[in-house]
């Protein structure tokens, strides 16, 4: 009698797991899914650790610029370039809201406070407006490590 091999072959599969508990299974595909959500998570945190300790775009084109600005921080201005904080901002990360002018810092709208404000310094490139954040002070929000601002010429 001739068998078909598609039958031999579910045969072959079955003999092979007669010997193996389905406890032993279900505990091996539960632990390979375990272990691949952990190498994953892993893989995450590193790819979020590197995203965060990669300097902010823009800065090193103006570094030098960045270098002499500080604010008009009371009772002492601080100084707004950490190596890598301070950039050319977009005119989508810049809002007017009911008189109040505000920037997007990490994806929150903070607003511009008189503190914020260059005391010295000069503007690398006066066509658009710039800003520093930097968690150096010891910021824990986006509005917090808002420190520095340098708003483009309003015609």
């Amino acid at each position: 009698m001739i068998v078909p091999r598609h039958w031999y072959i579910k045969q072959r599969q079955r003999e092979r797991l007669d010997g193996v508990s389905l406890t032993k299974l279900v505990l091996f595909y539960v632990c390979g899914a375990i272990w691949a959500c952990v190498i994953f998570s892993i893989l995450v945190g590193f790819i979020f650790i590197w995203a965060a300790s990669r300097p902010v775009r823009g800065h090193a084109t103006h570094h030098a610029s960045y270098q002499s600005w500080f604010n008009s921080a009371l009772p002492k201005p601080q100084g707004c370039c950490n190596n890598t904080d301070c950039r050319e901002l977009a005119d989508a990360d810049e809002r007017e809201l009911n008189g109040v002018l505000a920037v997007r810092v990490e994806g929150a709208w903070c607003p511009v406070e008189p503190r914020h404000y260059l005391s010295r310094g000069n503007v690398p490139n006066a066509s658009v407006s710039h800003a520093c954040v930097s968690a150096h002070y010891g910021g824990k929000t986006p509005c917090e490590k808002f420190i520095c601002y340098q708003p483009k010429p309003r015609m």
